[in-house]
């Protein structure tokens, strides 16, 4: 499973290293358990045929050093929409009077974005932690630390998936048998 959530990490690395990054994983996983390194290899095939060598979804698979590496925003419109709606099916009238909640909420913001405040919402702290987390990450790799790029890299790996497996992504073996379909 750490793997797994290592490859997942190869995400975070720049785009020149991504190759590399899975090059790692496979030879690390090859000396720690050739048995692991066997029932990995189609996982590993997966991400170098369908991810790493497609150009198309290469091109937004990388978020190095990108400011927003998810769709939060999207996910808290919603989120809003159905606190404010109350109900699973509500009725129109419900469904009305939770827009026009919205609204005002909008309408309330826009005075502090005209004179220059910022309305967003407080973060949590848990994404402020991950964010320094990914720049400390991000400041080690390329200072190469272990002035060894492989072993920078393998330690890069290492820690994303440390971040990772402390998110809301959790690799079960039903992930596992989606990828063998």
């Amino acid at each position: 499973m750490e793997y797994i959530r290592r490859a997942c990490a190869i995400a975070l690395l720049p785009d020149q290293y991504m190759e590399q990054g899975l090059d790692i994983l496979r030879d690390k996983v090859q000396e720690e358990n050739i048995v692991a390194a066997f029932l990995l290899w189609p996982f590993f095939q997966y991400v170098e045929e369908k991810w790493l060598n497609n150009a198309n979804r290469r091109a937004w698979m990388t978020f190095w050093k990108c400011v927003h590496r998810s769709n939060n925003s999207c996910e808290c419109h919603n989120r809003l929409l159905r606190k404010a709606v109350g109900a699973y099916q509500p009725n129109v009238w419900c469904f009305l009077m939770a827009l026009a909640q919205l609204e005002h909420n909008a309408n309330l913001d826009v005075p502090l974005m005209v004179g220059g405040d910022n309305a967003k919402r407080a973060r949590r702290w848990q994404s402020i932690y991950t964010d320094k987390k990914i720049e400390a990450m991000a400041e080690d790799l390329e200072d190469n630390i272990f002035n060894d790029m492989e072993e920078t890299i393998w330690n890069f790996l290492c820690q994303g998936a440390d971040i990772l497996s402390n998110s809301h992504i959790k690799i079960t073996p039903d992930f596992l048998c989606l990828l063998n379909e």
